[in-house]
């Protein structure tokens, strides 16, 4: 494969990786959100979805996604020393909505990279999901802005990520694009949030 076809390919695989994490955000916070109708609701999703093997099969197929898509991405990345210097003498001085999207992806990748694991690592070693668990789980790590954090990255990455692929792309449009990104992350981050208060609720017994 040449050079140019490869890097193709690995645009595509960032493309589609990146898409696949999406749908997964949305389908996983909107499954979250089932807490808002108290931890029994809750708890009787998640034994629907243990019961179909979803659950583990669906941590392990989150780790590889963002294995994949780290790997498809960090070509991106200053990674050498020139690179680095360059990109600090240059980056503050351009203003540029791309530019400030760039430096967006690349910190809440880092964010999510490291805290993310980590959340992997607990939750799927604390399985069959229940309501009280997490809760006990978000009270837990609340002093430490975890999940206030991680939420945080989430949402920007994967928000403005998508408006960056559809801009590359040429669909649906820059403006069409930023609205969606906007949309896409005002709803992670208020759907997200408004979960997290939920588990804070069930932690305190209320």
């Amino acid at each position: 494969m040449t050079k140019g076809r490869w890097g193709t390919a690995l645009e595509l695989l960032l493309a589609g990786s990146a898409l696949a994490l999406t749908g997964f955000m949305v389908i996983h916070e909107i499954m979250q959100a089932s807490v808002w109708y108290g931890a029994l609701a809750m708890d009787r999703l998640a034994d629907e979805l243990d019961a179909t093997g979803l659950v583990g099969a669906g941590v392990v197929a989150v780790a590889v996604l963002l294995a994949v898509h780290a790997l498809a991405a960090i070509r991106r990345l200053p990674l050498r020393v020139g690179e680095v210097r360059a990109f600090a003498r240059t980056a503050g001085s351009l203003a540029h909505w791309d530019t400030v999207t760039w430096v967006l992806q690349v910190g809440s990748a880092a964010v999510i990279g490291v805290l993310g694991a980590i959340h992997l690592l607990v939750a799927g070693e604390d399985l069959p999901v229940e309501a009280v668990k997490s809760a006990l789980r978000v009270r837990d790590l609340a002093s430490t802005g975890f999940y206030d954090l991680l939420l945080t990255a989430v949402s920007v990455h994967t928000a403005f990520g998508l408006e960056r692929i559809a801009t590359k792309w040429g669909c649906p449009g820059r403006t069409v694009a930023r609205a969606l990104a906007w949309t896409c992350f005002a709803f992670l981050l208020v759907v997200g949030f408004w979960t997290l208060i939920m588990f804070h609720r069930i932690a305190r017994g209320g």
